[in-house]
């Protein structure tokens, strides 16, 4: 069969109007041009090399659509059998609510081995549905059926692929009595419901019929009729009657199952049995688009948990099953590069552009959408350099996550066709769904699709409000508009446990915008602070640097941050690695084994270039290349620069630590006038420091605002699990010095050189949050505590301040 131009030549014999399209699976018939979002649904459909899939989409009566549907068949005598003389041709047919007679005719004439339904359709990832639901049976359980010639139909399950545990299952009844419990156990495309009278139960039965199925485990569903008392024994009992193979995991849709109360007798259950349960701590509300399983109560967004055969919970997140892009997603965090920190939320990702506290809050409540990621990007698409770094991250997302995607940001969707989201769904052919909007109005998105339109930003932008404004008054009120609705009565799959006998409670709804906590905004730089909990030393003053200031030595980072070595690169590192190369490269290719997010992260570069830039990292941590911060110190690399090549492009890899970091120098008096605040200074060598608290060694404490620091303790052999590495080359803006029993160097990491350092305008907030992360641990060094070992951040051995040279605002890390 030929297509020209996506349409099927006539001679082919479909009806006036048809054509059909080859598809991973099989074929796509249709009487109008598929649509992207079509086309996009029809490849995810698996194939079978055994049973190639006819899909049917058709726009008008159920009639021509079988009609065209046989002309196929007909049109198409090699589909489904290389071989016309070797029987029934196998074919799976995608044509919802396709009548049993029709089924067998279509089989009967064309010669078909032929799966079909009468039920609906649903496609989800990897999957395809079955599903129906009928009030005068609202308890059927609706699938596949098998068509031969002279045959009769046999039941084939409702989900395709079959998972493991449905196979399993076809074996036994689609109704299975409780016994002793006055009980039912129903067969659905997901799995099982558990209700007590088939008619008091069809609101929860039409609900759970449309349940998107787990392919790792199957769904008991239990109405809110059942005693929340009875789920341990309806457990037991459905332990003790279904196959082994279908109960070793299984998903519990029971409102607060894994809720404090409830875990104990759940984890005992898993003991005893040697099971797995995932359940929720609270309510459920069912998409009803994708039949996905939200944990959403009156506290706002709530978790799944994995209880293990051993009786440990491991928290899941709030969506089941997880969405679609989450793992990449998560590559993208591990990859990541850029001028702000990344965090993973539950909706997908946070770019840290600046500490708002309404984003924070955000990031909390808005639920994620199954099929596309949530960008929550701090700061004002008015200001230029807000959208270069959310820009950044975009040029760093998989295709599949930047052609659609959700966007929390102040401002993107003002302007109309001059909006910033409009200019995003240009530059980037993408779908993007803004938040912003007025308070009260909490259902405000607006979409973006690619089109013609002025370019960005508007002849006269908006004045951005200064640091020192933002820190006065609450921020970014409107961005509260984007918290979801209070779901409909109908989606609420199972409200909440209650008593036997009592009538079955009303849906619990998810609490309003106003439901989350008014924004903690900084106060103002002038508002005096409440008194910190240990008395802190009389700040330094902040005056303009005099004549008399310690000398500056100019130096700039041999590579920028985020890196990526080369080949040469590499093969010197390899040459020059030393006698323990071997040791750690053995580490990091266990480590890669048992961490292949690590390799995924990065799937385009070879899988020798990432481990030889892990060994690199590890051996500098394990103390291997002892040379390689002098000579980054001294200015002169010279041997060492490949090295440091393939140590900061390590750092990719690895995750970045946002917030207070510490580390400590025995600097002596003179040497400590070299941090004059509002000052920025670079550090050419790489810098260790830890998360945790500080230890009581050295007579100064640096307290470092991180944002691009990584976490090392996957590669690192010490007992510190907290510890982090800045690259060499990290930029670091002075924001005050304590004089006390202790000197305490307050630092803020920067990206770019010329960013504000000033900190009455850039870092008020910033210094609040060191300060209060420091409280406690400023006492001075015990008497007999060794002399920190660390050098002094940003200053050389004679106290001279090294100063970039070269790095600009223009410059890509």
């Amino acid at each position: 069969m030929t297509t020209t131009a996506g349409r099927s030549d006539r001679a082919a014999g479909l009806p006036s109007g048809w054509a059909a399209d080859p598809i991973q699976a099989g074929f796509l018939l249709y009487d109008r041009p598929p649509t992207p979002e079509l086309r996009d649904e029809m490849s995810r459909i698996p194939g079978d090399p055994s049973r190639p899939i006819l899909a049917v989409q058709g726009s008008g009566s159920r009639g021509s659509a079988l009609e065209a549907a046989a002309a196929a068949f007909a049109a198409m005598p090699a589909l489904g059998r290389p071989d016309p003389g070797d029987g029934p041709r196998p074919v799976r047919l995608l044509l919802p609510e396709l009548a049993p007679r029709h089924a067998q005719r279509l089989a009967e004439r064309h010669s078909l081995d032929l799966i079909a339904t009468s039920g609906l359709l649903k496609v989800h990832p990897a999957c395809v549905v079955t599903w129906g639901f009928s009030e005068n049976k609202p308890a059927a359980y609706w699938q596949w059926h098998r068509y031969v010639p002279g045959g009769r139909p046999r039941p084939a399950g409702a989900v395709y692929p079959s998972p493991r545990w449905d196979t399993a299952m076809a074996g036994a009844d689609t109704e299975i009595p409780l016994r002793g419990l006055g009980m039912t156990a129903g067969r659905i495309a997901a799995g099982l419901t558990v209700y007590r009278d088939e008619s008091s139960a069809a609101g929860f039965l039409r609900r759970a019929a449309g349940l998107r199925p787990d392919p790792e485990r199957p769904t008991v569903a239990i109405a809110p009729t059942v005693a929340g008392s009875a789920v341990p024994a309806v457990l037991e009992s459905l332990l003790g009657t279904l196959p082994a193979a279908a109960t070793r995991s299984l998903r519990l849709a029971w409102p607060g199952a894994m809720s404090r109360g409830a875990r104990p007798g759940l984890a005992e259950l898993c003991r005893r049995h040697g099971i797995e349960i995932v359940a929720p701590d609270t309510a459920l509300v069912q998409d009803p688009g994708s039949g996905a399983l939200l944990a959403w109560g009156p506290q706002g967004l709530g978790r799944w948990l994995r209880m293990s055969s051993g009786g440990h919970a491991e928290a899941l997140g709030p969506l089941h099953p997880a969405p679609r892009w989450q793992p990449l997603a998560r590559a993208t965090l591990i990859r990541y590069s850029g001028e702000a920190g990344v965090d993973e939320v539950p909706a997908g990702l946070r770019l840290r552009c600046s500490d708002d506290p309404v984003t924070a809050r955000l990031t909390a409540s808005v639920p994620p959408d199954e099929a596309r990621v949530t960008l929550f990007a701090d700061g004002d698409a008015a200001r230029s350099g807000d959208r270069a770094v959310l820009e950044r991250l975009l040029d760093q997302l998989p295709v599949s996550l930047a052609r659609s995607f959700r966007l929390v940001m102040h401002g993107a969707a003002a302007g109309g066709p001059r909006a910033y989201g409009q200019w995003l769904a240009n530059r980037y052919s993408a779908h993007v769904t803004v938040a912003d909007g007025a308070p009260g109005d909490p259902t405000r998105w607006t979409d973006f699709r690619l089109q013609e339109s002025p370019a960005f930003p508007p002849a006269r932008p908006p004045a951005p409000a200064s640091d020192h404004e933002r820190a006065s008054k609450p921020a970014h009120a409107p961005l509260t508009a984007v918290l979801p609705p209070r779901p409909r009565p109908q989606d609420v799959l199972v409200a909440g446990h209650h008593r036997e006998g009592e009538a079955t409670p009303a849906p619990v709804e998810a609490p309003s915008h106003a439901a989350v906590p008014p924004p903690m905004t900084a106060p103002p730089v002038t508002q005096s602070r409440s008194p910190d909990p240990v008395p802190r030393a009389e700040t330094a003053s902040s005056p303009p640097e005099r004549a008399s200031a310690p000398a500056s030595v100019p130096v700039r980072a041999v590579f920028p941050r985020g890196h990526r070595s080369t080949a040469e690169e590499r093969r010197r590192f390899r040459e020059e690695g030393g006698t323990r190369r071997d040791t750690h490269q053995a580490v990091v290719s266990r480590l890669l084994t048992e961490r292949p997010a690590l390799r995924g992260a990065l799937s385009r570069e070879p899988a020798d270039a990432i481990a030889t830039d892990l060994s690199a990292l590890r051996a500098y941590l394990s103390g291997d290349l002892p040379d390689l911060d002098p000579a980054l110190r001294s200015g002169e690399p010279g041997e060492r620069a490949a090295e440091a090549a393939c140590v900061i492009s390590a750092l990719r890899l690895l995750t970045a630590e946002r917030g207070p970091v510490f580390r400590t120098a025995d600097l002596g008096g003179p040497r400590a006038a070299g941090y004059v605040p509002g000052q920025v200074l670079v550090e050419p060598a790489f810098v260790r420091a830890t998360g945790r608290a500080p230890a009581r060694q050295g007579d100064t404490l640096f307290a470092v605002w991180s944002r691009t620091a990584r976490r090392i303790g996957l590669l690192d052999a010490g007992d510190d699990p907290g510890e982090v590495l800045f690259a060499a080359g990290s930029l670091f803006a002075v924001l005050a010095v304590d004089q006390g029993a202790r000197r305490v160097v307050y630092l803020d990491e920067r990206i770019r050189v010329d960013a504000p350092a000033d900190p009455a305008k850039s870092g008020p907030a910033t210094l609040e949050r060191l300060r209060a992360a420091v409280a406690g641990h400023a006492e001075p060094p015990a008497p007999d505590a060794p002399a920190a070992d660390g050098f002094a951040l940003c200053l050389d051995d004679a106290g001279r301040r090294f100063t970039s040279a070269r790095i600009s605002a223009d410059e890509r890390p």
